[in-house]
């Protein structure tokens, strides 16, 4: 399989066909989870040779992420979060049923933290079985980040909040945005902060969120839905497919070619470089 990081070319993995893919994951024996709009949970082989949809099916999976116990966690619409403690070949509901999931993220401690659609952030400090609500009410909250320092970053239609402090308390960090309107987030290995905005493109912090520039790019599409990267190149999912930075976010590439489609929901690198993309209708790239 050739290394998209390198030869900024794309391959199908052959499935999951015909999905819409909003999430992905990969875990640390570098299996491959894809979270679906309609079909649920998806499970590759390494590199996506060979899928398999998981027990975890008709559901609409919003995201993914696998804690320090090696749990997986998924994030559901109208279904809240489910776990599976045996690589996803059976899934349990937590607690958490009641609502729309929108964004998981867990900490080193196994805290995790559920962003919701409209009732702000909630996490759990036991692999989920119980549950408690920060003080984050009333947003929709489209993406977590746990920073380097175990911080918590969230990305909400108000804009972004941070705390240091498990979520017990909020304060809001949108100094120099435009658009409140987040759908994602991420840190790169030198600590700076890159917010995805639907409509007005990308953003980036160098003092932990305080204050925000636009990188501004007739490049690249302004809805982002995914941002990631590996060895200084920052790379990010759009309605316009894949576009990448090797210079510190200076200039940008589009790297579509061999790409189905080019709605791009979600990102994630693997250990030796592979990226992988889940589309609109096209499953996992």
């Amino acid at each position: 399989m050739i290394n998209p990081l390198a030869h900024n070319f794309w391959k199908s993995t052959n499935g999951p066909y015909e999905e819409i893919v909003y999430s992905l994951l990969i875990n640390t024996n570098s299996h491959i989870f894809a979270g679906t709009y309609r079909s649920g949970v998806f499970r590759s082989t390494p590199y996506g040779t060979y899928w398999v949809q998981t027990s975890l099916g008709n559901k609409h999976v919003t995201s993914l992420v696998v804690s320090p116990t090696k749990y997986v966690f998924a994030g559901t619409s109208e279904k809240g979060v489910f776990r599976s403690i045996d690589n996803g070949v059976s899934w349990t509901q937590t607690s958490f049923y009641n609502h729309s999931v929108n964004s998981l993220a867990c900490n080193s401690k196994g805290y995790l933290f559920a962003g919701t659609k409209g009732n702000g952030v909630y996490y759990s400090k036991n692999d989920g079985s119980t549950w408690i609500n920060t003080s984050l009410e009333d947003c929709v909250t489209d993406a977590l980040l746990i920073d380097h320092n175990e911080n918590i970053f969230a990305g909400t239609e108000y804009g972004l909040y941070y705390s240091a402090n498990d979520g017990n308390s909020w304060e809001k960090r949108n100094n120099g945005l435009k658009n409140t309107d987040i759908n994602a987030l991420y840190q790169d290995e030198n600590g700076i902060l890159y917010l995805g905005t639907y409509g007005d493109g990308l953003y980036y912090s160098q003092n932990h969120g305080n204050s925000w520039e636009n990188i501004y790019s007739e490049e690249i599409n302004k809805n982002i839905w995914a941002i990631t990267g590996k060895n200084e190149k920052i790379f990010i999912g759009t309605d316009g497919g894949v576009f990448y930075s090797s210079d510190n976010y200076l200039t940008w590439k589009k790297v579509n070619s061999g790409l189905g489609n080019t709605h791009v929901y979600c990102l994630r690198i693997n250990n030796e470089g592979y990226i992988y993309a889940g589309t609109f209708g096209w499953g996992v790239f």
